[in-house]
């Protein structure tokens, strides 16, 4: 259920822990996405990788995406 707190500052030193855990988290996903995506254009055959490379670092690209996103 729901959450008491005895001082109106516990209540917000909750709130602003929630917040920096979901700040941490967002900054750790926009890293990944961003290095898979960095991937994603090396392996690009014409940036010298080949098709198979650029087919299995697009299907990482998009599950992590699909993560992102939960």
């Amino acid at each position: 259920g729901q959450l008491f707190f005895a001082t109106r500052a516990a209540a917000e030193g909750d709130l602003r822990r929630e917040e920096r855990d979901r700040a941490g988290r967002a900054a750790r996903e926009t890293a990944l996405v961003r290095a898979l995506r960095r991937a994603l254009a090396d392996a690009h055959p014409d940036h010298g990788g080949t098709a198979d490379q650029f087919i299995q670092a697009h299907r990482c690209y998009r599950a992590a995406l699909r993560q992102v996103r939960r």
